[in-house]
């Protein structure tokens, strides 16, 4: 079927665009996220690529879903916007039959989510997870890293040293904590180096230091003394426990526990979420061509995410124990089947379908501990200016680009390049704009968006009974010096917190203090501990161990590999229990608040103070520094994105449509985030230097921008602005005045002003009394001021004073000789005139028109001086002349001001409300106002009726003069339409109305011929009444309508003849009129009728010609449709009268159809047009299919001597 191969072949085509896409996105994604990892050491940088495409895999399932459900949705909606879906229903396609070629089309999609779904989800993850673990499980030598504590693979030791030779085979200040059956070793040494020896094996020779071992808070420690200690060093292997994430399916089944249960449930609701979601984008999809598609697409957008938070809450619910797996499994996607099914019922009743807004956020931790609805809605509404923090530059990207394409579209940037704007004036102008953006940037990232975070993960923290620590599993360590304790000694400290508590309060909290050798002296532990400002904190439940020296310890051995064991009782143990213990330290609550937000999140000041603290313990700064200065150039990158935005001004309207230059905005700055945080990952794990790091992205995208900006800016301004004026400057000069200024002065009226008093141009507000006597010199020297067109007259057949060539010439700043040359008279010429005192009726005529195009640009530019420069300077949409050098000439400055026949117009059609036809037509009230007052001088007559200031009616004249501007107005819309017939032959777009029988029956086969020859018209099919066609047709909603008869009140519409038609009877084959050959009036009436609706086919007159027979039929059921009379008449209910275009040929063998054509004649289907329409070759061949007996001469003939609609 066509319908069926041509629906599946565009979502074919559709959902690979949109896989492509979608595959896109999640690769840079993944690659962003996994480069991270690898920065921040926890997964190998070799691994990477491997990383990204299991993790691609795993998320196949996923994309499948996106990608089934935004095709259908695309698809079906284009057909909506376009009106093919009307076709094809007014072919018999109802919703429902669009159920079997999608479901044809998704089989595959769906098997293959199943397949990823059941089969690649776990696979990926168990690859992936080997990955890790084979990584994890590499020998402790390679986890160290200078200035960072890490942690061993068993979690039972953790390392710290201070520095690492470049070829890692000796370090310094080492520092190793390790735990076994609950006792502590604690080994320091000032230098080591790496031994391997010949059969492989590695060790740690560590020399000059100690160890202690011993259980902290109690006093027995073992303490020894070496020169050279040997650490073997030997790779951990661990048994690769599964999770349920990496099971397979057939074990998930086999061991059912709640975690099982609850991750089956989740790769089971996956193929069901396909299903759900392509039914239900049909019904979605609908939507009126009038509209915009945005609103189906949010609630498509919406409803997906929705749908997938809820499946992850059921497994979350499946596996806290709360439901049942087969309750988990089942009750959301019966419950989306049934939305599905109410929206095909909405749907197939032309119901309008409800929109809502779900809460998708933090749905997996509802329901844990007092973890509640409300509780989630206050950490999104904390976690939101942190949001904002980050697409402000891209908002501001957005928005900019949005104002300079609407701005290229109006041409309305090329006024101000005209008037000398420079493109460095123009980014100076952005960056002072941009100001308070990165004001309102750096005042979220350094004050509202730190605190916010933190608050939110402590409001998340504190409903959930929870407590932070790091990655390690004993906890943070932190390093700790202090120059002076507070008994004028250094003390170096390892601090191990165990938890991080959302207060800031710690707990379980273990401190080793060193002296300035790096021994031993005190080991402290506390329940708890809680900071006062500036500088200490108070712990409480101390329990405190003073080691010290009992007497001198003798040399050690000298033996190069003997370690000396001094047990004998050297050193002497302490211990006390203190129930509170002051102690002084560089720690600081927003230090340890590092472990509440990441860097990126963290304000300067916090980072910087935190910077300076590693620095000073001698710990790596990078990743920190790094997120410094991303902190430090964000805010400006605002500037870069609006200096990106500069260069969509200087694109034609041409170079695609503001919706396209906008969606261009959005993946540029996606880009930039992307590529901003991918260099961060980058920076980290290179060791790239830290400020230019984060200011490369910047300086690429800055780069990238100055370099389209000069290579736009040095394109020629015609290459640019050529195509949007050309028209209009071609057809009358003074078109080029109603450009719109409405977005110029809102973004640039300052700016731009400081560049145009450069060039004699400063914006102030107009003389109120400007007006073209007064530029002539007033009273002064035309002795009175003319209030009509025929005063003009008479002055200038007696010629106007020299005396107005001197006030012309003061007061816009021309030389004589330009005048001279805007007269069109020799200079000399004019030098006598002055000197004669008066001028010739025509120079006088021409004076006068110079005079009125100055107060006409005067009015546009709101001030004389604009107006002047603007007449003097070289303008693109001229071809390079000046407006100065074309009024000489009739042709060039005296046509008959289309603008204000255009004003007039709009004026009567937005109800006299002159400020909308202002905006209507993008231009300013005023100049709407005067150039209306200025035409009725010059007619003599007023056209509206005024009330004060405002219009409320037309005139008897006015009426009339605005039939005459209707008509100039449509053969000038004509002549434009030649020259683009000329240049798009094949494509345009096609509006057809049509009444029911003609929509159903005739209309199909036409259309699809007619889609044939011209696949680039877009057609689109309106459904009416006769009368309500005609309405369409009259008011140019449609530029065709389809009738059966005719319809009075219409007298600028037009008919042509086409298809014949007549009425027959319909009854069942055994019904007793089937015995007669030739049916009458009579016989007719005698049994009830089934007849089209008073608004159908030939009602009237089928009424009327029962009357004339004085015949009252009995009228069983008005039908709208054929359909609906067949039915009745099957069920033998009646005899129907229907039109033979509307049967089946031949009829079901059920049915009988007997013609009536004696009875009621013959009829002519009605095309009808607009008197005056331009007949566009598409429209022509559209119109001789369905008349072929018509050409195109006796067409346009019809159409311009008004063949009336109301003519029987």
């Amino acid at each position: 079927m066509i319908f069926e191969r041509s629906l599946q072949r565009e979502l074919a085509y559709t959902a690979l665009a949109v896989f492509m896409v979608l595959l896109t996105i999640m690769l840079a994604t993944m690659m962003i996220r996994i480069v991270g990892f690898a920065a921040s050491g926890q997964v190998d940088p070799r691994d990477v690529l491997s990383l990204i495409g299991l993790t691609v895999i795993g998320y196949l399932a996923v994309i499948l879903i996106v990608t089934l459900f935004v095709s259908i949705l695309f698809v079906l909606t284009r057909w909506y916007r376009d009106s093919e879906m009307v076709v094809w229903m007014s072919s018999g396609i109802s919703l429902t039959h669009l159920v079997k070629p999608i479901a044809v089309f998704s089989a595959p999609l769906i098997a293959a989510i199943a397949f990823f779904a059941f089969v690649g989800w776990p696979w990926s993850n168990e690859q992936s997870k080997l990955l890790r673990e084979h990584f994890a499980q590499r020998d402790e030598v390679s986890l160290l890293a200078p200035g960072q504590f890490r942690e061993s693979p068993s979690n039972q030791r953790v390392f710290f040293i201070e520095s690492i030779s470049p070829d890692a085979t000796h370090v310094r200040n080492v520092f190793v904590s390790s735990t076994e059956n609950g006792k502590v070793s604690i080994v320091v040494s000032s230098q080591g180096h790496i031994l391997t020896q010949a059969d492989g094996e590695r060790f740690v020779v560590l020399e000059n230091g100690r160890r202690y071992d011993g259980q902290p808070g109690q006093p027995d420690y073992r303490i020894m003394s070496f020169e050279r200690y040997g650490v073997r060093i030997g790779e951990q292997r661990f048994v690769n426990k599964p999770t349920s994430t990496s099971t397979s399916t057939p074990q998930l089944i086999r061991q059912p526990s709640l975690v099982n249960l609850a991750e089956l449930a989740w790769r089971a609701g996956l193929p069901l979420i396909a299903i759900n979601l392509m039914l239900l984008a049909i019904p979605l999809a609908y939507q009126n061509p009038r509209r915009s598609r945005t609103i189906n697409l949010v609630m498509a957008v919406l409803i997906y995410l929705t749908y997938s938070n809820l499946l992850n809450l059921m497994q979350s619910w499946i596996e806290q124990g709360k439901i049942s797996f087969s309750v988990g499994l089942c009750i959301l996607h019966l419950i989306a089947a049934a939305v599905v099914v109410l929206l095909f019922w909405l749907r197939t009743r032309h119901r309008p379908l409800l929109s809502y807004l779900p809460m998708t956020s933090e749905l997996n931790s509802i329901g844990q501990h007092n973890y509640k609805f409300g509780y989630a809605v206050i950490r999104v509404a904390l976690l939101t200016p942190s949001r904002l923090y980050e697409i402000i530059p891209v908002a501001a990207l957005i928005s900019a680009i949005f104002v300079f394409a609407t701005m290229a579209a109006n041409s309305e940037f090329t006024i101000f390049r005209i008037c000398g704007l420079s493109t460095r004036r123009a980014l100076g102008s952005l960056m002072k704009i941009g100001l308070p953006l990165v004001t309102a940037t750096f005042l979220f990232g350094e004050v509202i968006s730190p605190y916010a975070d933190q608050l939110s993960e402590r409001v998340r923290l504190e409903a959930l009974g929870a407590s932070v620590s790091s990655n390690f599993k004993s906890g943070v360590w932190v390093k700790d010096t202090l120059n002076n304790d507070g008994e004028g000694r250094p003390v170096m400290r390892f601090v191990n917190v165990g938890k991080l508590m959302p207060d800031t309060t710690i707990r379980d909290v273990r401190i080793y203090e060193f002296d300035h050798q790096f021994q031993l002296t005190d080991v402290r532990v506390a329940e708890r501990g809680q900071f006062i400002a500036p500088d200490h904190w108070q712990l409480t439940e101390v329990t405190a161990t003073h080691l010290f020296k009992a007497a001198t310890l003798p040399p050690p051995s000298t033996a190069p590999n003997e370690t000396v064991d001094l047990l004998q009782p050297l050193y002497h143990a302490q211990q006390a229990a203190l129930p509170e213990y002051l102690m002084r330290s560089q720690l600081t609550p927003q230090i340890l608040s590092v472990l509440l937000v990441s860097p990126d999140r963290m304000s300067m000041l916090d980072l910087f103070s935190y910077i300076r603290h590693l620095q000073e313990n001698h710990q790596d700064t990078q990743r920190y520094e790094i997120a410094l200065w991303r902190k430090f150039f964000y805010p400006f990158t605002v500037w870069v994105m609006l200096a990106l935005s500069l260069p969509f001004a200087y694109l034609h309207t041409r170079a695609g449509v503001v919706g396209i230059k906008v969606f261009g905005g959005i993946m540029l700055g996606m880009s930039f985030q992307l590529i901003n945080t991918l260099f961060s990952h980058i920076g980290i794990l290179n060791t790239w230097p830290a400020a230019l790091t984060a200011a490369t992205p910047s300086l690429i995208y800055i780069a990238f921008g100055l370099i389209a900006l000069r290579w736009r800016y040095a394109a020629p301004i015609t290459r640019m602005e050529q195509a949007a004026s050309t028209t209009s400057s071609v057809t009358n000069l003074t078109e080029l005045f109603s450009i719109s200024r409405t977005t110029v002065y809102q973004t640039f009226n300052q700016q731009a002003g400081e560049a145009l008093e450069k060039k004699e141009c400063i914006m102030k507000p107009v003389a109120a009394n400007i007006s073209t006597g007064t530029l002539l010199g007033g009273v002064a020297v035309l002795s009175q001021l003319p209030g009509s067109a025929l005063e003009w007259v008479q002055i200038i057949r007696r010629g106007i004073s020299s005396g107005a060539v001197d006030s012309m010439l003061k007061s816009i700043g021309l030389s004589q000789a330009e005048l001279a040359s805007a007269l069109a008279i020799p200079e000399r010429t004019l030098a006598r005139r002055k000197r004669e005192g008066i001028l010739s009726s025509e120079e006088s005529a021409k004076l006068l028109r110079l005079a009125r195009i100055v107060v006409r640009a005067t009015q546009v530019f709101e001030d004389l001086k604009i107006a002047t420069h603007w007449l003097k300077s070289p303008a693109p949409a001229l071809g390079g002349m000046t407006p100065l050098s074309l009024v000489d000439t009739d042709i060039g400055a005296d046509n008959m001001n289309l603008h204000q026949l255009r004003f007039v117009r709009e004026a009567v059609r937005q109800n006299y409300n002159l400020t909308e036809a202002a905006k209507a037509l993008a231009t300013s009230q005023p100049g709407v106002s005067k150039a209306i007052i200025e035409l009725e001088d010059e007619l003599g007559v007023d056209i509206f009726r005024r009330h004060g200031k405002r219009v409320r009616s037309l005139t008897e004249p006015g009426r009339a003069i605005l039939i005459s501007v209707e008509t100039i107005l449509q053969e000038i819309d004509n002549i434009k339409r030649i020259g683009k017939e000329y240049t798009e032959q094949d494509q345009g777009k096609l509006v057809i109305a049509a009444v029911q029988a003609h929509l159903r029956y005739t209309l199909p086969p036409i259309v699809t011929e007619f889609k044939k020859k011209f696949p680039r018209v877009l057609l689109s099919i309106l459904p009416g009444t006769p009368s309500q066609v005609a309405e369409m047709v009259e008011s140019e909603q449609a530029d065709l309508g389809l009738i059966a008869e005719a319809v009075t009140g219409h007298q600028e519409l037009n008919l042509l003849p086409s298809l014949p038609w007549h009425y027959v009877a319909l009854m069942p084959s055994h019904h007793p009129l089937t015995a007669h050959e030739r049916l009458t009036l009579a016989e007719l009436a005698n049994y009830p009728l089934i007849i089209y609706d008073t608004a159908g086919a030939g009602h009237a007159k089928l009424m009327q010609t029962f009357a004339l027979q004085s015949l009252t039929p009995e009228i069983l059921l008005r039908a709208i449709d054929a359909d609906t009379i067949k039915t009745y008449v099957e069920l033998g209910l009646g005899v129907g009268i229907m039109p033979n275009i509307t049967l089946d040929t031949p009829p079901s063998g059920s049915l009988r159809a007997l013609p009536l054509e004696h009875v009621f004649g013959t009829h002519l289907t009605q095309i009808v047009l607009k008197q005056g329409t331009y007949l566009r070759r598409y429209m022509n061949a559209l119109i001789e299919l369905l008349s072929p007996s018509l050409n195109r001469k006796e067409i346009e003939q019809t159409l311009h001597e008004g063949y009336a609609i109301d003519s029987p």
